[in-house]
C-alpha cells in the first residue's frame, strides 16, 4: 500500500508547482490569443480606414481632373479673346466686331482660378494612414502633387496680382463707367479684402 506524502512534503510541493506552472502557461497562451485577435481586429479596422481613404482620395482627383478640364476649355475661350482683344489693339482686325469686343474686354479681364481638393489627402495624412500605403512611387506622386504651389497662392505672391491689376487699369481707359468697370472693381475689392484676411490669420 502506498504511502500518502505528509502535509508540506516535497511531492506535494512538486505538485502545486505543476499546476501552478501549467495554469502560468494557460494564462500566457490566453493572453497571446487575444492579443493575436485584438491585432487582427485593428489590422482589419486599418484597412478597412484606409479603403476609405483611397476611395475619397479617388473620388477627389477625379473631380479635380472634371474641374481641370471646364478650366481648360474656359482658358482657350479667353485665350480666343485675349487674341481678339491684341489684334484691336494692334490695329490688325479688317471688320470690329463690337459684341465680340465687349465679350473680350470682359472676359480677357476675368481672373480663372483652379484649387485642388485637398481634404482627402490631408485626412488619410493626418490619420497615419499613409504608411501603409506600400506603392512608394504613389506615395511620391501624391505628395509632390499636393504639396506644389497651388494657384491662388502663386496669384497672391502679388507678381500676377499686380499685373494683373494693372492690365484691369489699362483695359479699362478705353471702357466707359458701367458694369464692366464696376464688376471688376468690386471683383478687386473683393479679392483685396480675402488676401489681407488670410495674411492677418498668418501673422
Amino acid at each position: 500500500m502506498e504511502k500518502i506524502p505528509p502535509a508540506g512534503s516535497t511531492g506535494n510541493k512538486q505538485k502545486y508547482l505543476k499546476y501552478a506552472f501549467g495554469e502560468i502557461i494557460l494564462v500566457i497562451i490566453g493572453i497571446l490569443f487575444a492579443l493575436s485577435i485584438n491585432n487582427w481586429n485593428e489590422n482589419r479596422k486599418t484597412r478597412e480606414r484606409l479603403k476609405v481613404n483611397l476611395q475619397e482620395l479617388k473620388t477627389a482627383l477625379l473631380g479635380d481632373n472634371e474641374r481641370l478640364k471646364e478650366f481648360v476649355v474656359k482658358m482657350k475661350e479667353a485665350n480666343e479673346y485675349g487674341q481678339y482683344l491684341q489684334d484691336f489693339a494692334n490695329d490688325e482686325l479688317e471688320e470690329i466686331d463690337t459684341v465680340k469686343l465687349r465679350k473680350a474686354l470682359f472676359y480677357t479681364g476675368l481672373l480663372l482660378t483652379f484649387e485642388k481638393n485637398k481634404t482627402a489627402f490631408q485626412n488619410i495624412s493626418s490619420s497615419g494612414n499613409m504608411k501603409y500605403i506600400l506603392a512608394v512611387k504613389l506615395k511620391q506622386d501624391l505628395a509632390m502633387f499636393y504639396s506644389a504651389k497651388g494657384w491662388t497662392q502663386t496669384y497672391h505672391d502679388e507678381v500676377i496680382m499686380e499685373s494683373y491689376y494693372s492690365y484691369l487699369d489699362y483695359i479699362h481707359k478705353f471702357t466707359k463707367p458701367g458694369t464692366l468697370k464696376s464688376f471688376h472693381e468690386a471683383y478687386r475689392n473683393q479679392e483685396n479684402q480675402v488676401y489681407f484676411e488670410k495674411r492677418s490669420s498668418i501673422d
